[in-house]
């Protein structure tokens, strides 16, 4: 991979609660200081149902320096983001990432220690960059046979999504059904139509693993989170390694 665009771990539960309050952003930025993380806000917009009326919700959120990672408490998860920001430290793998990220769950969660949720996410996306026109027909060719009514016209876009269900641990001795989500597409930096010369190509990689959306019992604590994202991060590692073998 050329770099990690982003990587998010995320616990599912019920926080309406947990808001923009002075008491818990202090609390917050006192186990964070060795991190340097700011307060902020992230503004949700929904609509009343009774009155068609839009709703602003300024939700909190926590912003590191370089704002290239960011946690954020909405009314249905807490999110630990990364973010690629121009000029700051390429990372080729989440595996650093995802280290650091749990580091950030530990601290965030003393401050709210009996918190439970009900599922669990980790997703995260990649980026292949500077593909000539031949690189991206044999990169496409390993995953899709092309139809011939196409010919060997050059693919302005370019898709595949597997999805396929797997056990995850979730703590020691425990494993939860999880889906199993990694999707490829194709981003065009176009050159000349006319020439078909298409400039050079990116291949975007996605990869999302997340507890069942069916079973909502109250059931996870941050330590699950933690545990989830070791395990899923191996498949991810998995993935990556296998889609690399042949570029």
């Amino acid at each position: 991979m050329d770099r990690v665009l982003n990587l998010q771990m995320s616990l599912f539960g019920s926080f309406i609660n947990v808001r923009l309050e002075t008491e818990i952003v202090i609390k917050l930025l006192t186990v964070l200081k060795d991190d340097g993380f700011i307060p902020g806000s992230a503004d949700i917009a929904s609509v009343d149902l009774k009155t068609g009326k839009m709703i602003v919700d300024s939700r909190m959120q926590i912003l590191s320096p370089d704002k290239t990672w960011t946690i954020v408490f909405l009314p249905d998860r807490i999110d630990f983001n990364y973010n690629y920001q121009e000029g700051t430290t390429i990372y080729k793998n989440i595996t650093n990432l995802q280290v650091y990220a749990n580091e950030l769950v530990k601290k965030v969660f003393s401050v709210f220690g009996s918190t439970m949720g009900n599922r669990l996410a980790l997703n995260c996306k990649f980026m292949f960059e500077g593909m000539t026109t031949d690189d991206l027909k044999q990169f496409c060719a390993r995953f899709t046979k092309p139809l011939s009514a196409y010919g060997d016209d050059p693919y302005v876009e370019w898709g595949v999504r597997f999805n396929a269900r797997g056990n995850f641990r979730v703590a020691d001795n425990e494993t939860e059904e999880c889906n199993r989500i990694t999707e490829m597409a194709q981003i065009e930096n176009l050159g000349n139509l006319e020439s078909k010369d298409m400039g050079s190509h990116s291949i975007i990689l996605s990869i999302d693993v997340n507890t069942l959306p069916l079973n909502l019992t109250q059931r996870f604590k941050y330590e699950n989170l933690i545990c989830f994202a070791n395990d899923v991060t191996e498949f991810v590692t998995n993935v990556t390694k296998e889609i690399e073998s042949d570029c």
